[in-house]
């Protein structure tokens, strides 16, 4: 490696900092459906990633780019894909792409200027492969623009040859393993599709040198992608910048609100042999807590599963916000019930001066209240969370 590799960062906050960012991209799927596919590409790729790649996701020695294979990852884990191999057809798929990708030292001499796609849809019958699709991922339009005059119109010839030499080569009795007794055959009406981050897909689609290509954009965008590649490669693309997005501001005011309800639960739990200076309470969560429900966590065991409702509900109810802001258009005068505009008045310049800000934190605070009562009840919780004090009023 050109350049020691940094030590990764904690993949909750690498998906925390991505949301809060202004590389996120709220359309493109909810934030639980891209943690979900963030875990499992983390889990699967990551640790390849940076030990395969220097401080700036290059390949040593050749100068390869890892982001094509960060984009490759987030795909194979995508939803958005829009077909799935039967357990034998995934078998035959493999067994061609293992083929395609060892050239000259598989059972035929494909020779070098043959491309191989990233996905293969296939039936098996009997001893007949029948290849219906073929599937490519690219990181952006521009790349695949790029290759779409050579390594994507090769893709679907290559898939063909690889079927006329296996037949000439099992004439000779060369072949052995998976491809001895079976044929290869190709759809003629292959269906090709070509596999982009969000938001690189309306302009490939109005290309015509795509007409044939099914477009399919997945659950995240190429700025998410970005900010992911910089967090596993420090070095990566230092030209873009990414700041702050609308949610920093959200999480800023709830920060602000933990401080705000610090000093009047610090006076609670003064005398507490659990909370300290070595274990703070969760000050976050129970000023959100508060403001959700009205209620004071007065016993420290209602500290600990008060805070757990809130962290459990935090991300959803963020979801519920955007989704609301995203598909109408809120009116603050008119949709804020008394309790809202009383709480919005109170907060107005303790968290924020921004009266748009205080706004969206108002609405975020009501799908939290719903978040939490949810889960309460989920939790066997309700009882407790009702019969819990309110000691202060906002």
């Amino acid at each position: 490696m050109s350049k020691k590799s940094a030590i990764l960062p904690d993949p909750s906050d690498v998906f925390s900092m991505m949301v809060v960012s202004s590389a996120f991209e709220p359309r493109s799927a909810s934030i639980e459906e891209k943690r979900r596919i963030f875990g499992k590409f983390w889990a699967d790729d990551v640790f390849q990633l940076q030990s395969g790649f220097d401080s700036a996701g290059r390949r040593p020695r050749t100068d390869d780019l890892g982001f094509g294979f960060l984009v490759e990852g987030f795909a194979r884990h995508s939803k958005k894909i829009p077909k799935q191999n039967t357990e034998s057809g995934e078998k035959a798929a493999e067994a061609i792409l293992s083929e395609l990708h060892l050239g000259k030292r598989g059972h035929v001499r494909l020779g070098s200027r043959q491309s191989n796609s990233d996905f293969l849809w296939v039936k098996l019958t009997g001893r007949q492969v029948f290849v219906t699709g073929i599937g490519e991922i690219k990181s952006s339009y521009q790349a695949a623009k790029n290759k779409v005059g050579g390594q994507l119109k090769r893709q679907e010839k290559s898939v063909g040859y690889l079927a006329e030499e296996l037949e000439s080569a099992k004439s000779r009795g060369s072949v052995s393993g998976f491809f001895q007794k079976r044929s290869i055959s190709i759809a003629d009406n292959l269906e090709k599709f070509l596999i982009l981050p969000f938001g690189q897909g309306e302009e490939t689609r109005h290309d015509k040198e795509f007409s044939d290509w099914q477009v399919v954009e997945l659950e995240f965008s190429y700025g998410e992608l970005v900010f992911i590649a910089q967090q596993i490669w420090p070095d990566f693309r230092p030209e873009i910048q990414v700041g702050p997005g609308k949610l920093a501001n959200l999480d800023q005011m709830a920060f602000k609100l933990g401080e705000w309800a610090k000093p009047m639960f610090d006076s609670i739990f003064s005398d507490s042999i659990e909370f300290g200076c070595h274990n703070p309470l969760p000050y976050f969560e129970l000023g959100l807590f508060f403001l959700a429900t009205g209620k004071t966590p007065l016993l420290e065991d209602e500290v600990q599963w008060s805070a757990e409702l809130v962290q459990n509900g935090y991300w959803p109810a963020v979801q519920q916000c955007l989704d609301f802001f995203l598909y109408s258009t809120p009116h603050p005068e008119v949709d804020f019930s008394k309790t809202e505009k009383k709480l919005f008045g109170k907060f107005w310049y303790i968290l924020t001066p921004n009266r748009e800000d205080l706004e969206y934190f108002v609405y975020f605070i009501r799908f939290l209240s719903r978040q939490v009562i949810d889960l309460s009840y989920d939790k066997n919780k309700l009882k407790q969370l009702t019969d819990m004090s309110e000691v202060w009023k906002i």
